[in-house]
């Protein structure tokens, strides 16, 4: 991601799972999930993302005040983007994910897509 900012001169860069064909998903409801909750931002916000949900994102520290984040859940996803996507074009590259199960540590459940459905509807563009 590193070698991709410098060479692009991105300000922001997230990874992209759905890129790659050989990824897999233990739970299929979290692709739906991360899909639905990807296009909503994307009408809401206007940008052009594939995988909000991420947890691969680079970012010039000098973009984000961390002030001006609240979010302490999965939430922070949406909220970092937002305020992102004012200050720079997001880009997107693919990586390799190999998801874990609830028994490997895997903490996002259906209760976290409603707060972020929620969120969204709630936290117009400014």
């Amino acid at each position: 991601m590193i070698s991709f900012a410098k060479k692009n001169k991105a300000n922001v860069v997230y990874g992209n799972r759905f890129a790659l064909n050989d990824n897999n998903w233990t739970y299929p409801s979290h692709f739906i999930g991360n899909k639905l909750i990807t296009s909503m931002l994307n009408i809401l916000y206007g940008t052009k993302l594939s995988d909000v949900e991420v947890c691969y994102k680079l970012f010039k520290r000098t973009l984000i005040d961390p002030n001006d984040l609240k979010a302490n859940d999965f939430r922070i996803e949406l909220e970092l983007t937002r305020l992102l996507s004012k200050k720079s074009k997001i880009y997107e590259i693919p990586i390799r994910y190999n998801p874990r199960t609830k028994d490997e540590g895997k903490k996002i459940d259906i209760n976290d897509g409603f707060k972020a459905f929620c969120w969204l509807l709630t936290h117009p563009k400014k």
